[in-house]
């Protein structure tokens, strides 16, 4: 079986709150990750080889919380920060 996987992110900025207690603004990214599968699977049809082709999309919603300005890196890269642990 052979599998192809395609991915799609989507970043979104949320509203800032103000943490009085961090004595901080907390600021929130919203990522919605969309992969997109395709698998080739092989099964036996008689004397012959049959093959069939499969699509799935699987999505991944997360939220990040941040004390960086929103505007001085990218959304996608505070999801990628958060990825490379």
């Amino acid at each position: 079986m052979q599998s192809d996987l395609r991915q799609e992110l989507r970043c979104w900025r949320l509203s800032e709150v103000d943490r009085p207690v961090a004595d901080r603004r907390v600021r929130a990214v919203k990522t919605v990750r969309i992969h997109h599968k395709r698998e080739l699977a092989v099964s036996p049809d008689g004397a012959h080889l049959k093959k069939s082709k499969t699509e799935e999309a699987l999505q991944n919603t997360s939220f990040y919380a941040t004390n960086f300005q929103l505007g001085a890196i990218p959304s996608s890269c505070i999801h990628q920060l958060s990825r490379s642990r």
